[in-house]
């Protein structure tokens, strides 16, 4: 292997400043102790050294190169894109996208077939290597660490990357939960008591093994019991706890057992299991204001906004984005549509738009399967809605699946969004859980309908839980949430429903930032239009409408705006803002 000598000056200064380097022999890249000889380990700082020590000592000769050492301590994860580029050295489009989505510092391997990623982020699981087919017959690997690894290090960065080692949680999060699906709960808990458990879980101290983890577990542990979980129900939180507050490798099963056995002793004798249930109730999770420089919390909404990281997703139809700014990070929007608007593919229209925008999203359908769905797409993708009919399909088989065929890429990513339970009557608690899960990997998460939750006698309770959760995870996470609902049974109100004829409970339209309704006008009404060019000339004919009932963050509120669906291409398009 012909190894280029490190670019020192293009390393970033975050990790020159670190007391974690290494050097390295080929062709196993066997890290050593500068100046010793001897092996270092990646789990004991006494065999690292400073940047300055381990540069001198590859320059006297005798090594390949130099390396930097990933512990808990750090705020740096590394991923690593084996042989993710060709025989040019370019990036494989899969590889590329992903470098991408990462956007922090990037440098080509000593290889000159890898590409490996340094960001600012924890791994929010204990797995760490995928295997990975960049292109057909082009097989690699990604491998993601942020303790107990070394990365050598070259300096020679990737061509239109940032030089600067850059905040990119969601995005590792992202990546990790594309490669790494399963690596969530072995089953959802669900219910007010675990609930309130996992919000108290995920603010104790990280457990990590050596630094008072064993400590930390079993205090995790006995928070469940007195949250009056059983202890199967404690068993499965504590499995998704550890995943996401080990600092690394989860901890086993059988050191999971041990800790419930134990926490149900300990609580058990101090009759603390329930307790905190018996509790009227939890105090308000009020942020005071901070005694002096208030102003700093603006300036940084300022400076996020100015970088664009503070923005809202885009609609794929201008006028509706630009009254509403729906999709600020953290915010809830409400659809409501009733049977026959063509509600189904208005949402899968918006899915198209938002993967051709490069907006990544996710859907739980309640009502149907994915494969009734993805043939709802196929039928929007030809424009030819007679592929809904099963008739029509059977007896024009042939065409239809050379439809398939032509349309398969995207007919994969919109089925790679969609997620369904057909034979499982999924509760409002399991949809919150659901968004927690996509929250990190999915900019915009959409449930359709949230109505088809399956509830208690206490449906008002549940309501007001499920939308302060899910404004929570939002706000956590950045993500946004669409919930799509109906009008309320019985309206009889003339016009299109307004915010007290939505089905759910009052907490829905009081508590999210945008309300929007759909209804159809049959026969088509003309009306005059304005969109980003002007005023349409000669109006338009719409025969639906969108009417904004709230709009938090736009200037929308109380307009409408106007669309045509075509039942022959299952298509809207948008006309514009109403005028007259």
């Amino acid at each position: 292997m012909n190894i280029a000598p490190p670019n020192v000056t293009a390393i970033p200064s975050d990790l020159r400043s670190l007391p974690q380097w290494v050097v390295w022999q080929a062709p196993k890249k066997i890290p050593y102790t500068p100046g010793t000889g001897q092996p270092a380990s990646s789990g004991d700082p006494a065999t690292w050294r400073t940047f300055g020590e381990a540069t001198a000592c590859y320059e006297a000769g005798g090594y390949a190169g130099i390396g930097f050492v990933f512990t808990p301590g750090d705020p740096y994860c590394g991923i690593d894109l084996d042989d993710c580029l060709d025989v040019g050295g370019i990036p494989y489009p899969k590889a590329w996208a992903m470098i991408e989505k990462l956007g922090s510092y990037a440098e080509i391997s000593p290889s000159g077939r890898g590409v490996k990623v340094i960001a600012r982020a924890r791994k929010i699981g204990g797995k760490c290597k995928a295997p990975f087919e960049w292109e057909r017959g082009a097989m690699g690997q990604i491998e993601i660490y942020d303790s107990a690894r070394y990365f050598t290090v070259t300096g020679n960065v990737l061509p239109d990357t940032p030089p600067t080692i850059n905040e990119r949680q969601q995005a590792v999060a992202r990546l990790y939960r594309y490669l790494f699906p399963e690596a969530r709960a072995a089953r959802p808990v669900t219910g007010n008591a675990a609930d309130r458990a996992w919000a108290y879980l995920v603010k104790c101290p990280d457990s990590i093994s050596g630094q008072g983890g064993h400590d930390r577990f079993l205090r995790a542990a006995c928070e469940c019991m007195r949250f009056g979980l059983s202890d199967a129900d404690t068993l499965d939180l504590l499995r998704r706890w550890s995943l996401e507050k080990s600092g690394g490798e989860p901890w086993n099963e059988r050191e999971v057992a041990h800790k419930v056995a134990s926490a149900r002793d300990k609580c058990g004798a101090a009759g603390e299991i329930g307790m905190r249930l018996r509790e009227s109730r939890d105090p308000v999770p009020l942020t005071p204001p901070p005694k002096a420089g208030a102003s700093s919390q603006l300036r940084d909404r300022l400076e996020k906004v100015k970088s664009g990281e503070y923005a809202a997703a885009p609609w794929p139809w201008p006028m509706t984005e630009a009254l509403t700014q729906a999709f600020l990070p953290g915010a809830v929007t409400m659809l409501c549509a009733a049977a026959g608007t063509g509600k189904t593919f208005w949402i899968l229209g918006l899915l198209l738009g938002w993967l051709e925008l490069g907006v990544d999203p996710a859907v739980f359908m309640l009502e149907e399967d994915r494969a009734y769905f993805l043939q709802r797409t196929l039928a929007i993708l030809e424009g030819e809605s007679r592929l809904t009919d099963q008739k029509w399909t059977r007896a024009n088989a042939g065409a239809a699946l050379d439809a398939e065929r032509r349309h398969r890429a995207t007919l994969d990513r919109i089925g790679g969004v969609i997620y369904d339970a057909p034979a499982h009557r999924v509760s409002l608690p399991e949809l919150a859980d659901w968004y927690e899960s996509v929250a990190s990997s999915a900019r915009v998460a959409v449930i359709d309908p949230v109505t088809a939750a399956s509830t208690g006698d206490k449906r008002w309770i549940e309501d007001g839980n499920f939308i302060e959760r899910v404004k929570r995870i939002g706000l956590d996470t950045g993500a946004s949430l669409l919930l799509v609902t109906h009008p309320r049974i019985g309206t009889v109100r003339k016009g299109p429903p307004t915010l007290d004829d939505l089905t759910g409970g009052s907490d829905y339209p009081k508590f999210t930032q945008t309300v929007i309704v759909m209804a159809d006008h049959d026969p088509e009404e003309q009306v005059q239009c304005r969109n980003s060019m002007g005023t349409v000339p000669g109006g338009a004919s719409a025969n639906r409408m969108l009417y904004l009932r709230k709009t938090r963050n736009g200037r929308g509120q109380g307009m409408k705006v106007a669309f045509t669906f075509d039942p022959r291409t299952l298509r809207f398009h948008e006309h514009g803002l109403v005028v007259k």
